[in-house]
């Protein structure tokens, strides 16, 4: 028993012995909580880091919903900012609503871009010109196909993603003096098109494929046919379509004894049911460009299409009753208007579209002061139509457009890389502070 208990209490002697540093317990722990934290933070850092690179990246990525039409649907708001794509993407054939489209064009550059009301931009493949979207944004309308090679003019309902062709639409080109299609019609590059208001027709400058008199306008429907409008002697040869007084009337504009003279024509029958001189109105050359008709059918604009140095003012008429080819005012030209580029009417205001230049971030002008977008320097825009809807609904709420506005700075135009930069940067110096000071315990 005696060597029994000795045996015992030697095996239990260390266990009195031990003790406890209860200082070096809690600090180790606070140490431990303290690696913790920064693991956590620096996982966060990491991953917002992440966030804000991807952000723009998966803008432009990102696939389009797909969108079943609706009746009313329309481009609800328009992108107060362009900021520079990092990954070009083709259209797809669904995008919803567009705000607007863009022609881009430099030295190494050129094509046409359709634009969200989110800022979202998509190459359009296939456009041979300047496509032009309807008043809503639900479609768009231009020269489309390869070029030389079976061009015809097209419709894109965006909302389904359904393609009406007109093959009796060409664009006139010839390749060894021999057209490159067979089409009826052609329809040249530069000219403006005109949207109705209701969005199912289109009124373009056509020529026939053979004798080329006799046609002053064609009329595209969406259901796919085709209307000419035959010029007459209240519709001479030169008049140029200005746009519809109303969704079965179409408006042109001809010179008229040194003056212009604007005409009021039924598209069914192709009578001219009014006409009016545009009073003081003295044009040196009515071209294509020259007038257009807000969308209510009551104002004709006058534009210069002549451009800087010293552009014309932009001239207000009346359209209306008695008053109809009445001076209402002037307005200066903003600097930089694209003379070759259709404007954009909403029921309120007139936006002419200004091309690029270093000096000039601006794509669009309120002819009553204001510039509502601005487009990074590196998109080199020069020309741009829009949708009125999007016009009319406001600036998109993006984070951009909160931050700087219409601002043109640099660091408005790489904010994005900037904020990615510095939020790596945090990162890689949290995670390096966090090794060092393991390594030295």
């Amino acid at each position: 028993m005696t060597d029994l208990r000795e045996q015992l209490d030697a095996a239990v002697t260390p266990a009195r012995e031990v003790r406890i540093d209860a200082q070096a317990a809690w600090a180790d722990g606070v140490r431990r909580r303290v690696r913790r934290r920064v693991r956590v933070g620096a996982i966060g850092v990491v991953a917002v880091a992440a966030v804000a690179v991807a952000v723009p990246v998966a803008r432009d990525l990102d696939v389009a919903p797909h969108v079943v039409g609706e009746p009313g649907a329309a481009a609800k708001h328009y992108p107060q900012r362009l900021d520079h794509d990092y990954v070009e993407r083709s259209m797809p054939a669904v995008t919803g609503p567009l705000a607007g489209v863009i022609e881009r064009n430099d030295e190494d550059l050129h094509g046409y871009y359709a634009v969200s009301p989110n800022g979202r931009m998509w190459r359009i493949d296939d456009a041979q010109a300047m496509p032009v979207p309807s008043p809503d944004g639900t479609r768009i309308a231009y020269m489309a196909g390869p070029k030389y090679d079976k061009v015809g003019y097209v419709m894109r309902d965006l909302q389904t993603g359904e393609v009406t062709e007109f093959p009796e639409i060409g664009n006139g080109t010839l390749v060894d003096d021999i057209p490159t299609t067979e089409a009826s019609f052609y329809h040249q590059d530069q000219t403006p098109v005109f949207w109705n208001v209701a969005s199912t027709a289109l009124l373009m400058q056509v020529t026939r494929a053979g004798p080329r008199d006799g046609i002053a306008a064609g009329v595209l429907s969406v259901d796919g046919t085709v209307h000419t409008i035959p010029n007459s002697n209240d519709l001479p040869d030169g008049s140029h379509p200005v746009g519809w007084f109303d969704d079965s009337t179409a408006a042109f504009i001809a010179p008229a004894s040194e003056r212009a003279r604007v005409a009021a024509v039924d598209t069914t029958s192709g009578r001219v049911i009014r006409s009016f001189l545009l009073d003081k109105a003295d044009p040196e050359f009515v071209s294509q460009w020259y007038a257009s008709l807000s969308p209510d059918g009551t104002t004709v604009v006058t534009l210069d299409d002549n451009g800087e140095p010293d552009p014309e003012p932009v001239r207000f008429y009346s359209a209306h009753g008695e008053t109809a080819g009445k001076r209402r005012g002037t307005m200066p030209t903003p600097d930089g208007h694209s003379s070759a580029c259709q404007p954009t009417w909403t029921s309120e205001d007139l936006y002419l579209p200004r091309y690029q230049s270093d000096e000039r971030d601006a794509v669009l002008a309120r002819v009553n002061g204001g510039t509502p977008i601005v487009a990074d320097p590196r998109l080199k825009v020069t020309c741009s139509v829009w949708a009125a809807s999007a016009l009319e609904g406001g600036p998109d709420p993006s984070i951009g457009g909160t931050l700087f506005g219409t601002d043109s700075s640099w660091l408005s135009w790489h904010w994005r890389e900037v904020s990615s930069g510095v939020l790596v940067g945090l990162a890689l110096l949290v995670l390096g502070i966090s090794a060092r000071r393991r390594r030295r315990r």
